[in-house]
């Protein structure tokens, strides 16, 4: 039988996913979520590389305006729209956290 998240993610066709670049810094989040307001956030995936560089981020949302991508990309996020992308979605899931001390 299929899994949960399998389902939950075939029963609300008003959730969009998006990938995008996030500053490693305090309140990135919220200014993030300032350029989706309002909204509910059902998932957030985050990748971490160095304090540096910015962070690698998925985020699903039920937006409740068509504006959010101009606003995420004026606030310099790039983002990608990966709502139907399965590879890509399952690969940012997977890929949380960090990368390896060894990796580099």
């Amino acid at each position: 039988p299929p899994g949960l998240r399998f389902v939950s993610e075939r029963a609300d066709t008003s959730e969009v996913r998006l990938a995008l670049k996030m500053p490693e810094a305090p309140g990135a989040f919220q200014a993030l979520y300032d350029n989706i307001f309002p909204c509910n956030v059902t998932e957030f995936t985050y990748r971490f590389y160095k304090a540096d560089a910015p962070a690698d981020i998925m985020i699903a949302f039920q937006p409740r305006t068509a504006t959010y991508m101009d606003r995420l990309e004026k606030g310099g996020y790039s983002p990608r729209d990966v709502t139907n992308d399965q590879l890509v979605s399952t690969h940012l899931r997977h890929v949380a956290g960090g990368r390896s001390k060894r990796v580099g």
